[in-house]
């Protein structure tokens, strides 16, 4: 049957997050709270955008998120359905849970390919992946699905209130670990941990700077860092200087205040570049290369670029980057291997750090 979406799913123009996860965080609830049951067919693109008061590409980016995470299935000529989240009889289990309270790219796509091998395991696998907004939204869908049977949760919380939930619902869950932004459990249930390092090739970087005799690196960070070279390559007698967003980690937000800090360097006429420009984020990145682009400056003549850069995703040049490049497909696959592994054996494989490799570029 078809829903009315009805009139309650306005969103907060305060939260200052992407709207879109807003939108799918809301609709989850209402299916969590059964407003939407399996079968129900959820109001279309048009019908959604108008109640939420935002765009249409809004309302299809949404369903479409809630499609690429086993929440609803669209059909043709019929709309988005809900799906049930239980019902087929499987052997396994498994349930990624994220806390990251924006569209996260990297993620997206590692959830992705863990789905897709996981569900073509001899015996049944059912993952399910919930939640990337912060608030009650996300701790009612997880105690409502705690309350159900899972082989295995791997989770990626970052969040004190989700991790207790998780450790006292006594099912067997792996930590997901970026960067140590991630505080290890002792809880008995914490069968594993995976390290995925954004900054694993950041000594590639050093050893690079070190070869070409840079005497200055300026390095653009987000609000919260994902890796720092600073210190080390003051050690090395380099001239650092870092600079940074207040966006959190807003992609929009993220870009344009790149774009803003290095348009900022030209006010005044062009100033004194440095020998290296890094960008520790690919948004950073997007901004960045925008603005010295638009002010004329060439790369490498003027001055050398290094960047961090998720596989597949943004910046695009028209030089062959230079990059600290993290591969969300094969990271997939690695974790969906372990997943199998412990499935199988009950042993969840220890020392697995999945992180970024140095991929030589036109630029640096």
């Amino acid at each position: 049957m078809r829903s009315s979406i009805g009139s309650d799913f306005a969103l907060d123009r305060t939260f200052g997050g992407p709207l879109t996860d807003q939108l799918v965080e809301r609709l989850k609830a209402a299916i969590v709270k059964g407003r939407y049951r399996p079968g129900d067919v959820l109001p279309g693109i048009l019908e959604l955008a108008a109640a939420a008061d935002v765009s249409e590409k809004v309302a299809r980016m949404a369903l479409r998120r809630l499609s690429g995470e086993g929440w609803i299935r669209t059909r043709r000529h019929v709309g988005s359905v809900v799906l049930a989240r239980t019902g087929t009889v499987v052997r396994w289990r498994v349930l990624f849970f994220s806390h990251n309270p924006y569209f996260c790219y990297y993620t997206d796509r590692v959830i992705s390919e863990l789905r897709t091998r996981l569900l073509h395991e001899k015996g049944g696998v059912s993952t399910i992946a919930i939640s990337r907004c912060r608030g009650k939204n996300s701790y009612l869908q997880l105690e409502e699905l705690l309350k159900e049977r899972w082989d295995l949760i791997l989770e990626n919380g970052m969040d004190a209130t989700s991790r207790k939930m998780i450790e006292d619902a006594g099912w067997p869950f792996v930590v997901i670990d970026y960067d140590t932004q991630t505080a290890p459990s002792d809880a008995a249930n914490c069968v594993g941990l995976v390290k995925f390092s954004s900054g694993l090739a950041a000594k590639d970087f050093i050893l690079a700077c070190a070869r070409r005799n840079v005497h200055s690196v300026v390095q653009l960070q987000c609000n919260l860092a994902a890796f720092d070279v600073a210190e080390r390559l003051r050690i090395m007698g380099v001239e650092v200087r870092t600079e940074r967003t207040s966006a959190g980690l807003d992609p929009e937000g993220v870009a344009k205040e790149a774009y803003a800090i290095i348009a900022g360097w030209f006010r005044n006429g062009k100033p004194r570049l440095p020998d290296v420009i890094l960008f520790t984020d690919d948004y950073l990145a997007q901004g960045g290369l925008l603005a010295l682009r638009k002010h004329g400056v060439r790369i490498p003549e003027d001055v050398s670029i290094a960047s961090f850069v998720n596989k597949g995703h943004l910046p695009i040049w028209d030089q062959s980057l230079t990059r600290l490049e993290m591969d969300p497909i094969a990271h997939g696959a690695s974790l969906a291997k372990a997943v199998r592994a412990y499935l199988h054996g009950k042993s969840f494989p220890d020392g697995i750090v999945l992180g970024t490799v140095w991929k030589a570029g036109d630029t640096f």
